[in-house]
């Protein structure tokens, strides 16, 4: 698996998390919940726009229970719809990495002095891990200095991690 290890990452996830983590009194909301119900959205999407359907759905439904009106509820709402698609996308990564290798091993473009599916796949995903953390912060600071920026920078985070899985589904997905 990757992960960032980067400041901006560690940064990032400072901002975006300390207000629901705040919450010591209150367990905040349950990801593995949301992780089955993002698992029961995705299994019954046929397409690509099935699977973004899936976006947002459990930290909407989040927000409007009790607690998750709040700056810091929905923050934890976001976080936690967060956490599932980084699960699924951690699922996902093995049979990307997979497919990739057997392109390779179909294509043999290692032969022909080429980069191989395999290789650019994890440079890609190193790329996209710090370009989405370095876009989630800028979204967080672009929203000012209210409580409304820890909403931004979640929302961020949430929807390109949703998007990054959803890439991976449709790689995934048998061709025509």
């Amino acid at each position: 698996m990757l992960r960032a290890t980067a400041f901006p990452a560690a940064a990032l996830a400072a901002l975006l998390w300390s207000p629901a983590s705040a919450q010591s009194a209150d367990p905040g909301p349950d990801a593995g919940a949301m992780r089955a119900s993002l698992d029961s959205c995705l299994e019954a999407a046929e397409d690509r726009a099935g699977d973004e359907a899936c976006i947002g759905g459990p930290s909407s439904a989040c927000m409007d229970a009790p607690g998750g009106e709040s700056t810091m509820g929905m923050s934890g709402c976001l976080g936690a719809e967060t956490e599932a698609w980084d699960a699924i996308l951690n699922s996902l990564w093995p049979q990307v990495k997979a497919a990739a290798a057997e392109g390779d091993a179909a294509d043999m473009p290692q032969e022909m002095g080429l980069p191989t599916q395999a290789e650019t796949l994890i440079a890609a995903q190193r790329a996209w891990i710090a370009f989405r953390d370095a876009d989630c912060l800028h979204a967080y600071a672009m929203a000012g200095t209210g409580s409304i920026r820890q909403i931004e920078g979640a929302s961020c985070r949430l929807s390109a991690t949703a998007m990054r899985v959803l890439d991976f589904r449709e790689w995934l997905r048998p061709g025509p």
